[in-house]
């Protein structure tokens, strides 16, 4: 594989939980970037089935990056707004040069609402958020 396939920049992010400011008492669940890579993106169709699970996944993208031993299916890929979790991660010819992860990109619709002031009966608003 050539190496300058690898032109997506794309962030490696795990689910952490930190303790909470405000009260000491609870915590609080973030995705924070431990690291950030280059990688060829691939888009594809169909679905994966895992036999030994007898689960039916749906596969939207292959994304291939250099060999480290500490991505596993529980870490997300961030790439610019697009998020992506990790289905299976398999190491290309068992050499310890790239690893393929199969991901499934997952769509977060946001809407805000809020009730209006002179609204008659549940007439709701949509406002969204300016952007950052």
């Amino acid at each position: 594989m050539k190496i300058s396939r690898l032109r997506h920049r794309v962030e490696l992010q795990r689910y952490t939980e930190t303790q909470d400011s405000l009260q000491g008492h609870g915590t609080n669940k973030v995705w924070t970037t431990f690291d950030t890579v280059f990688a060829m993106v691939e888009s594809v169709k169909g679905y994966v089935t895992f036999q030994t699970q007898q689960i039916e996944q749906t596969i939207t993208h292959k994304i291939t990056i250099r060999y480290h031993d500490y991505v596993t299916s529980e870490n997300w890929i961030l790439m610019n707004s697009r998020r992506f979790r990790i289905r299976n991660v398999e190491n290309l010819l068992e050499k310890n040069r790239f690893i393929v992860l199969l991901c499934e990109e997952v769509f977060h619709a946001r809407e805000y609402f809020r009730v209006s002031v002179n609204a008659v009966g549940d007439a709701l608003e949509t406002d969204l958020p300016p952007e950052n």
